[in-house]
């Protein structure tokens, strides 16, 4: 995606209202969470704040207290990670020098060789997916959709992903919301 195409993104992004959300995408819209994340709160402002100073390395470890937060086959942290990378991956800013990919590399690093024991091995499968920019079609298709500026297409989109799991398809969301709009 273009330097344009990425600004008018981010301008579809902040526009976005849904009728019913749930999981992290609550805390991407400023609301409180539920039970069992009321106190996760501050992990994932971390890494907001962190994108926001550019500041890598608190960044990596945001992200490294996320991995395996949350129940179910594919914690809410995993799927929130996995957005937030396959939504980075796509941005002209981090692509344009090897941030992105040192970053990814240090996640992946941490999440198998040093700290192996932090997600299961499904839900690790299916981060590593999204952070390498291979996902569910509508994922795809709203990424597709954010570039075009086809805001009928994007809500359409964020409404068939909101149907992915119990709230993997929020989660997803709000980690791709989240880069696009950290800037703001």
């Amino acid at each position: 995606m273009g330097q344009g195409a990425w600004r008018r993104a981010q301008a579809i992004a902040l526009r976005l209202t849904f009728k019913s959300i749930k999981g992290l995408l609550l805390w991407q819209r400023g609301l409180p969470l539920l039970s069992p994340f009321q106190h996760a709160a501050a992990r994932f402002d971390r890494i907001k704040s962190a994108l926001r100073a550019s500041d890598d390395a608190d960044l990596l470890e945001g992200c490294v207290q996320v991995v395996g937060l949350g129940p179910g086959l594919t914690p809410s942290g995993d799927d929130f990670l996995g957005g937030l990378f396959f939504a980075l991956g796509c941005s002209p800013d981090w692509q344009a020098n090897s941030r992105f990919e040192r970053l990814r590399a240090a996640l992946i690093l941490r999440t198998t060789a040093i700290e192996p024991m932090l997600t299961n091995p499904i839900s690790y499968a299916l981060m590593l997916d999204l952070m390498h920019q291979s996902s569910y079609q509508p994922v795809h298709e709203l990424l597709e959709a954010l570039g075009r500026a086809d805001e009928d297409a994007v809500l359409a989109s964020c409404e068939a992903m909101m149907q992915i799991g119990s709230s993997s398809g929020h989660d997803i969301l709000a980690g791709i919301l989240t880069a696009l709009t950290y800037d703001k």
